[in-house]
């Protein structure tokens, strides 16, 4: 299981460079998925419309400032309860 949480002056993302860009605002239909984390289009959407969800994610390797890991399976539910 690989899950991550970060915060904007974690060291470890400033060393893999994920903060290279600076904070930019987007209104909901406008979200730039494709530059973002390769789940994040599945649950950002829920997470803006506040629902309660529960998933998991397994990629083909980690990602990094040269590859952008690709989804090998996704289990994605909207839930009551967590």
């Amino acid at each position: 299981m690989h899950s991550r949480e970060g915060r904007k002056n974690s060291s470890w993302y400033e060393k893999k460079g994920v903060w290279s860009r600076s904070m930019e605002w987007f209104s909901f239909d406008l979200i730039p998925f494709s530059q973002m984390w390769s789940d994040d289009e599945y649950w950002y959407p829920l997470f803006l419309g506040d629902k309660l969800f529960r998933g998991a994610f397994l990629f083909d390797k980690p990602s990094d400032v040269e590859y952008s890991a690709r989804i090998i399976t996704k289990e994605l539910h909207v839930v009551k309860n967590l």
